[in-house]
């Protein structure tokens, strides 16, 4: 979800920036506020049952256009370029965690000294520190990062995939994700992972989970998203039909015990809700909207990275104190803008560090 490298198909693009990219940057990252905030009463009727349906490929699609964008580095054996982006992997992964434990420690200190009642009630240890640098998953501190321990885990296994060289890989590259498949629908993953404590759990579950979704990234940048975008309407209106066809019929709705991302449905779905928002026209939107588009995409790992304590926060402390209700859509829509300032404020700060903790 970091800033990755630029793309190189039209599509979606003006003036070598992607508006399509960028737009999906906005947009599932305020679905995966709501993946945590938003309970909405009744998910059944049209339009929520088509949020969640979004809701739940959020992650996938970031994962399949992470390494869309990211596969040069892997084909062409960039040296230099794999150096960066580990750094740009890492250092989040462990800078946050950090922060996370200094400031909801220091946020409990201020709500005692304030004498609110029970504090944030977290209870941290040095333990709970260990787990989400190790990791990436502590339920205490940011357990969101899981996505970067994965990116980081299928960014190397990428890289070596091809440094076997160019042309075997991407047979090996399907080989192995039907292995995962039958994986996750023979229960073998589950069975490996699903009893392990919660810091476990998650990040080394959903390796295989989101396997199939590298896969796809890389399949579409090694030239099928070429072809597909010299028919871009009809790539659109293809896939739009498909995502209505699959949600209204429920078709690959027989799914595996899983961490959330296995199966079928969600591969199929979260490969053509990438593609149909790929091919929609976003460049030809007002210049307005385009710079808004532009303004938030660049900020939207941050508000992956901090959504998740502005939320824990909202309904730990404010919800308790004023006697609000929790999760609503307009308590998402509030998270998400409270982390857009404090990103934004943070990439404010002097010193390439501190915006590429946001940016």
């Amino acid at each position: 979800m970091s800033r990755e490298s630029s793309e190189k198909s039209k599509a979606g693009s003006s003036e070598g920036y992607n508006y399509s990219i960028a737009f999906m940057k906005v947009f599932f990252s305020f679905l995966v506020v709501c993946c945590h905030y938003w309970r909405p009463t009744d998910a059944d009727p049209y339009p929520v049952a088509a949020m969640l349906r979004l809701i739940g490929v959020a992650v996938p699609v970031f994962i399949v256009t992470s390494f869309f964008l990211t596969s040069k580095i892997y084909i062409e054996q960039d040296s230099a370029k794999m150096k960066k982006r580990l750094w740009r992997l890492a250092f989040p992964h462990v800078a946050w965690g950090i922060l996370y434990f200094v400031g909801y420690y220091l946020i409990d200190l201020l709500i005692k000294a304030c004498s609110w009642k029970d504090g944030l009630r977290l209870d941290l240890s040095f333990k709970d520190l260990l787990w989400q640098l190790g990791l990436g998953s502590s339920e205490k501190l940011c357990p969101q990062l899981w996505y970067q321990f994965v990116m980081l885990v299928m960014t190397l296994v990428i890289w070596l995939l091809f440094k076997m060289g160019k042309k075997i890989t991407p047979y090996v590259l399907l080989g192995l994700s039907a292995v995962m498949l039958f994986l996750q629908y023979s229960g073998l993953n589950f069975k490996a992972f699903g009893a392990m404590r919660y810091e476990m759990r998650y990040p080394l579950g959903r390796l295989c989970e989101m396997f199939p979704f590298v896969c796809v990234g890389i399949f579409l940048a090694l030239g099928v998203m070429k072809i597909l975008s010299k028919q871009r309407v009809i790539t659109c209106a293809v896939s739009l039909v498909a995502m209505v066809i699959i949600g209204i019929f429920k078709l690959f709705t027989t799914m595996p015990e899983s961490f959330t991302y296995g199966g079928i449905f969600t591969l199929v779905y979260g490969t053509l809700t990438f593609l149909f928002f790929y091919t929609l026209p976003f460049e030809k939107l007002p210049e307005i909207l385009r710079i808004c588009i532009q303004f938030l995409a660049k900020y939207s790992f941050g508000i992956y990275c901090i959504h998740f304590g502005v939320g824990y926060c909202w309904n730990a402390v404010l919800c308790r104190r004023f006697g609000w209700e929790s999760g609503s859509i307009i308590e998402c829509l509030a998270i998400y803008l409270i982390s857009l300032i404090v990103a934004f404020g943070i990439s404010r700060i002097p010193g390439k560090y501190y915006r590429q903790l946001v940016e």
